[in-house]
């Protein structure tokens, strides 16, 4: 018999650091940190592991002081020609400039020269903020979008079908026909003078009595796209919302004055949320300091109010999104093998529908029956567009956050001081409860006794879910590593002393792997 086939695991922990498989069918993990941070799938299965091998890897600080974090992982990826690892929370030089694979991730905050450059491969996004020759060019298989800013030779005009789509730089409209055939529109702003004395502009086909026709002086038109029946047209009282193309005088004039944001159109409480994928851009809500504050050079995107020490990072591959709000270890992790992403537009009839196996994520629009609803047992999330109790109310002192919505009994409490976070939803006795100080972490959910308890000092974990009498126990001062799942009596004892590795492998016989 085999001496070394423990659970068909080629390598367990071996040489401590050069993993190649670890945990490999133990936890269901295709592969966890596979060749320390050439990971191809971190946390697969998402909610079985909070920590794997958390100090294993000589992490000098893992999320050091709750996330105001001076460096995370700095020795670690070293290996990785890391210069920066959100050094000085959003002062950062490269983020996961290499590791993601991505040219340049908000290289000097948001001087970016390259965004996704190669993930999506878009041939330039936003490059040079906001000089950006093509804008989703490839992914939305745009010919030209708002190629040179505005300068728009064609805009949808495969895309949509559109003959001709604000033809020639939208000079006085000079347009002989816009979605003219294609939107059983008869003529449209026809012969080019009688554009701005239409009674109705688009009235039948798109639903629309007046889109900004005169009262912004809006060259735009996004008629039929959002379905929209009034365009911040005199509701908001905005002095200009886009007002003369994107040349915007003032967005969202007297700062976050705003009642209503496109406020019939999708009961929308996010701008540019698909945009940016921002959570959270509601002025007052959060008290944010400046949300684009001019136009799109951001001098702070929640800067204070949420501590972002990611936003946006590989805008959809975001490992961590709002990571200190919900401490979310993956959000949209596996965004990119999405089956439709907004899919036609605002058609989707399933975003996200297989990746976090969602019924309804923001189905038809934003009429949301169920967000999230069978992935967390969710009753509610923002059920019916986000008519919460209290919305991160008082910023993060937060006593009821979606209170009744998801029958929490405490979501952040008081901040990172956390006596319950989905305490019902999950069945979850404590999860992370006292911000890091956790008694209990996923205690019940995944039958485990104590994981990770009172942050790294380890009494036991995975004890009962993996039958292991210890794992990890009291931090790296292991005892038992894996002793009874694996049929191991000891594998790794004390970290690297390593006094038997592999002993009983099979109860047989006592094989002593002396140390090197």
């Amino acid at each position: 018999m085999c001496k070394y086939c423990i659970l068909n695991v080629d390598f367990i922990l071996a040489k401590t650091i050069n993993v190649d498989f670890i945990l490999a069918k133990t936890l269901n993990v295709d592969f966890i940190l596979t060749k320390t941070i050439n990971v191809d799938f971190i946390l697969t299965k998402t909610f079985n592991v909070d920590f794997i091998l958390a100090k294993t890897l000589n992490v000098d600080f893992i999320l050091a002081k709750t996330l105001n974090v001076d460096f995370i992982l700095a020795k670690t990826l070293n290996t990785l020609k890391v210069d920066f690892i959100l050094t000085k929370t959003l002062n950062v030089d490269f983020i996961l400039a290499k590791t993601l694979k991505v040219d340049f991730i908000l290289a000097k905050t948001l001087n970016v020269d390259f965004i996704l450059a190669k993930t999506l491969n878009v041939d330039f996004i936003l490059a040079k903020t906001l000089n950006v020759d093509f804008i989703l060019a490839k992914t939305l298989n745009v010919d030209f979008i708002l190629a040179k800013t505005l300068k728009v030779d064609f805009i949808f005009t495969k895309t949509l079908k559109v003959d001709f789509i604000l033809a020639k730089t939208l000079k006085t409209l000079n347009v002989d026909f816009i979605l003219a055939k294609i939107l059983n529109v008869d003529f449209i702003l026809k012969k080019h003078s009688i554009i701005l004395d239409d009674d109705f502009i688009l009235t039948k086909t798109l639903n629309v009595d007046f889109i900004l026709a005169k009262t912004l002086n809006v060259d735009f038109i996004l008629a039929r796209t959002l379905d929209v029946d009034l365009i911040l047209a005199k509701t908001l009282d905005v002095y200009f919302i886009l007002a003369r193309t994107l040349d915007v005088d003032l967005i969202l004039a007297k700062t976050l004055n705003v009642d209503l944001i496109l406020a019939k159109t999708l009961n929308v409480d996010f701008i540019l949320a698909k945009t940016l994928n921002v959570d959270f851009i509601l002025a007052k809500t959060l008290k944010v300091d400046f949300i684009f504050t001019k136009t799109l050079k951001v001098d702070f995107i929640l800067a204070k109010t949420l501590n972002v020490d990611f936003i946006l990072a590989k805008t959809l591959n975001v490992d961590f999104i709002l990571a200190k709000t919900l401490n979310v270890d993956l959000i949209l992790t596996k965004t990119i093998n999405v089956d439709f992403i907004l899919a036609r537009i605002l058609d989707d009839d399933f975003i996200l529908a297989k990746t976090l196996n969602v019924d309804f994520i923001l189905a038809k629009t934003l009429n949301v029956d169920f967000i999230l609803a069978k992935t967390l047992n969710v009753d509610f999330i923002l059920a019916k567009t986000l008519n919460a109790d209290f919305i991160l109310a008082k910023t993060l002192n937060v006593d009821f956050i979606l209170a009744k919505t998801l029958k929490v009994d405490f979501i952040f409490t008081k901040t990172l001081n956390v006596d319950f976070i989905l305490a019902k939803t999950l069945n979850v006795d404590f999860i992370l409860a006292k911000t890091l100080n956790a008694d209990f972490i996923l205690a019940k959910t995944l039958n485990v006794d104590f994981i990770l308890a009172k942050t790294l000092k380890v009494d036991f974990i995975f004890t009962k879910t993996l039958n292991v009498d210890l794992i990890l126990a009291k931090t790296l001062n292991v005892d038992f590593i894996l002793a009874k799942t694996l049929n191991v009596d000891f594998i790794l004892a004390k970290t690297l002393n390593v006094d038997l590795i592999l002993a009983k492998i099979e109860g047989s016989k006592i094989h002593l792997l002396m140390k090197l």
